[in-house]
């Protein structure tokens, strides 16, 4: 799925990708996208722009702040849901505006989810595969605080 110039997005494990803002239609479904995480607050479009496509909406600030109790809420509930998908076989787009931040923050939620992996381990796993990603210091502080469990089936 990676190498098309008209969509943005990058693997992070199987069947889990982060991007930024995702095309309208019909594209991200033959791509073989199951469910669009949209973390965006200030683009969070109607579901029915995607096309087969299950889509669960967080909207979260990138606003260079700790995310608030709500906030962490809504980025841990759309983490199960996208972890939940995984598990049954379903592929996962995370995105926000520019792929950076929110979506890296759900995703390492979601990496967390199914791997047990620290939060550390995660951050440098998403900095490798998408070395523009996390660069709001404090969701990496917050992340970094996430320890590692048993791998959860």
């Amino acid at each position: 799925m990676e190498g098309r110039p008209d969509v943005d997005i990058t693997g992070v494990g199987p069947r889990l990708y982060i991007g930024s803002a995702p095309p309208y239609g019909a594209l991200l479904r033959a791509m073989g996208i199951d469910m669009l995480v949209l973390c965006a607050q200030e683009h969070q479009p109607a579901s029915l722009l995607f096309r087969e496509i299950e889509v669960v909406y967080a909207p979260l600030d990138d606003d260079k702040r700790f995310p608030t109790e709500v906030e962490w809420s809504v980025a841990t509930d759309a983490a199960r849901k996208a972890a939940e998908a995984i598990k049954a076989g379903r592929t996962v787009l995370v995105t926000c505006w520019m792929g950076k931040n929110r979506s890296a923050l759900v995703t390492a939620l979601t990496l967390h989810m199914l791997t047990g992996w620290s939060g550390r381990d995660i951050i440098k796993h998403i900095k490798k595969v998408r070395p523009q990603a996390l660069t709001n210091d404090y969701f990496v502080r917050i992340l970094s605080k996430v320890r590692a469990n048993k791998k959860r089936k």
